[in-house]
């Protein structure tokens, strides 16, 4: 079975991997559209298997994986696909079949297509009413494993935790742009992709953020992208590199750069004066970021990329050591807010794997901050909003680095956008999804001690 078959689009998320591979699918609307229904697939993997399970319908634990993935991918959308006819429903999941594991398979995957099929609500409405949906355990309708919303619950609070999760489950991953400030108006840019037949909507809060509506090209194939009046940034992102604060003229370190996008966007808020070093310690990522920021502002435009393989080596060099205004750590996580983007996340097991990250993060955090001027500022940044990744990783800090004092993280923010954020006791702020759609960010602020002493 080959990689651009539909089917290994379907089994690989099974054996831990993304869901869509690499390779040729196809044409761009055909991968578009098998993305989109494996993504679709794994967001509501939960209610699929409670309703194919309901009634025992056949031994779901004793189907083979790719068959079992098959019908998976048949009645999610026989549930959450109104406007796919029926026919082709089972048409596609007989022909999966077949490539999975031959006519055997094929004629099986029929039989339980006919037995199944009359048992599934057909269609988003029909399964809004079906009284099973609000019976089925709350694990089962979030589509999350038990761990998983154990830890939206600590994160947001109970209640809290299930709406965030609800807003990572129900709707798809929107694309949203960033404007470069430093070439452009947002009215600028938004003109500039409509007439390439790309409409866009900017945000309500951040008026420079533009939502992708569609249209006749993706946004990276424009000449506006070309120019680099534009990036692709998610909302959470620009959300949380915003409530930096970055000044104009200052002396600023993003010590976890690639790809570029926070990157830019910091450039942009100290308007591409004072100082900005990017550091990357991955080097297939290092290797993006100075093509993307070239795009963005030009060869020789005064960002600063170094090499180095280590943070703790950087930090200890005299000229970055105890300098920068400004420290932003956008910390290797488990990625938990990219539940949507990303749903394979709920799946693979990840937080039984905790220990090593957070020991990276422990060690990260540790060196960056050695890189803070007396009296600096760093701000921890993470895609995984949970209190393991966020206060305790702060709160150790602070335990073992005597003066680092906790600020607000919302002074950075304008009001129009604050009402879309959370921040818990421990003054950790996180995106809410449920509010503005956007991944699941988290972030601290911390303020260095006017005289630092590191052994």
């Amino acid at each position: 079975m080959g990689r651009s078959s539909p089917t290994a689009l379907v089994v690989e998320p099974a054996e831990g991997n993304p869901p869509v591979g690499g390779g040729a699918v196809g044409d761009r609307r055909a991968r578009a559209q098998a993305d989109a229904l494996v993504r679709g697939l794994l967001r509501r993997l939960g209610v699929v298997d409670a309703f194919l399970a309901r009634d025992n319908l056949f031994r779901f634990n004793e189907t083979p994986d790719p068959i079992k993935w098959v019908l998976r991918l048949a009645a999610y959308e026989w549930m959450y696909q109104a406007g796919a006819p029926d026919y082709a429903i089972g048409q596609q999941a007989v022909e999966l079949g077949r490539l999975a594991g031959g006519p055997g398979s094929a004629r099986f995957i029929n039989a339980m297509m006919r037995r199944l099929m009359p048992r599934l609500p057909r269609g988003p409405a029909a399964l809004a009413a079906d009284p099973y949906l609000t019976q089925m355990p709350e694990t089962a309708r979030l589509s999350v494993p038990p761990e998983v919303l154990r830890e939206f619950r600590e994160a947001y609070g109970a209640g809290e935790g299930e709406a965030v999760l609800a807003a990572l489950t129900e709707r798809p991953a929107p694309v949203w742009l960033r404007g470069n400030l430093l070439k452009s108006t947002p009215e600028e840019v938004v003109e500039a992709l409509r007439s390439e037949g790309v409409p866009t909507a900017a945000d309500e809060g951040l008026p420079w953020a533009l939502r992708w509506l569609g249209g006749e090209k993706l946004p990276w194939e424009t000449d506006a992208f070309a120019r680099g009046l534009l990036t692709i940034q998610d909302l959470g992102a620009m959300t949380a590199t915003l409530a930096t604060g970055a000044q104009t003229g200052e002396r600023v370190l993003d010590a976890c750069a690639a790809p570029g996008g926070k990157t830019g966007q910091l450039w942009e808020m100290i308007g591409g004066q004072g100082r900005l070093v990017a550091l990357e310690v991955d080097a297939e990522r290092r290797a993006v970021l100075a093509p993307t920021l070239a795009r963005l502002y030009g060869a020789g435009c005064g960002i600063e990329v170094v090499e180095f393989n280590e943070v703790a080596y950087f930090a200890a060099q005299p000229q970055y050591n105890q300098c920068f205004d400004l420290v932003v750590v956008d910390a290797p996580c488990q990625g938990l807010g990219l539940l949507r983007r990303h749903p394979e996340i709920r799946w693979d097991g990840r937080l039984g794997r905790r220990e090593p990250v957070l020991a990276l993060q422990r060690g990260l955090l540790a060196a960056a901050a050695r890189c803070v001027r007396p009296g600096g500022r760093l701000v921890w940044i993470t895609c995984s909003p949970t209190q393991a990744e966020n206060e305790a990783i702060l709160g150790e800090f602070r335990r073992g680095h005597e003066g680092w004092a906790m600020e607000d993280p919302l002074v950075g923010l304008p009001p129009s956008c604050r009402g879309r954020i959370q921040v818990s006791g421990e003054g950790v702020a996180r995106t809410r999804p449920d509010r503005a759609d956007m991944d699941g960010f988290a972030w601290g602020c911390l303020r260095a001690p006017d005289r630092q002493y590191f052994e």
